[in-house]
């Protein structure tokens, strides 16, 4: 199972709301083709930047990717955009 990076549309709550980036991921590919799970674990993402008033610029995913390491695509792309401080913890 390939990793890829979902685009989402900014939803703007306000001018100046602090942007969000999330991350899901789930074990096994069966889980990414047959469950609902990346898609419960995305629209929570959305819920809480909508509630929290936060403005969603990007959900990095691994499809298929196990958490015994952090190998996995979605997860170093998004460390990587921290150590560069293109994101801010």
């Amino acid at each position: 199972m390939t990793t890829r990076k979902v685009q989402t549309r900014p939803h703007q709550t306000s001018v100046n709301s602090p942007q969000a980036v999330g991350y899901v991921r789930v074990s096994t590919v069966e889980q990414a083709t047959e469950g609902i799970s990346l898609d419960t674990q995305k629209a929570k993402i959305r819920a809480y930047c909508e509630l929290n008033g936060l403005t969603l610029v990007n959900i990095f995913e691994d499809a298929g990717k196990s958490a015994k390491n952090t190998k996995r695509d979605g997860l170093q792309e998004l460390l990587l955009l921290v150590k560069s401080k293109q994101i801010q913890p």
